[in-house]
């Protein structure tokens, strides 16, 4: 008996902290800009597929996984995220966003 189950995320969105003198929240992490690719672009962001039994006969299980790119940007004034890094050298503020993230 073939099982199959299919998930699609079509776009992502971080926003930070708005600016001082704005409304407007800066946008951290996104899925969709213009040297990534986007539902208008005629995909989706994270595609899922998960089958037990597939018709090929080739495995009892099969998952698919794929995902685009992420745009990232730091926010220097709004931060709360890293460190203060007025003071640190690109090589010190290397060393803290992999620490965040492997975290």
């Amino acid at each position: 008996m073939l099982c199959s189950v299919t998930a699609s995320l079509q776009s992502l969105s971080v926003l930070g902290l708005p600016e001082p003198d704005t409304t407007q929240s800066p946008t951290l992490i996104s899925s969709h800009g213009e040297t990534v690719g986007s539902v208008a672009s005629g995909g989706s962001f994270v595609d899922l597929l998960f089958e037990t039994n597939p018709l090929d006969g080739t495995c009892d299980t099969r998952i698919r996984f794929s995902a685009r790119p992420l745009e990232t940007t730091f926010d220097a004034v709004g931060g709360g995220l890293f460190p203060d890094v007025a003071f640190c050298h690109y090589s010190r503020l290397t060393d803290v966003i992999v620490d965040y993230l492997l975290y």
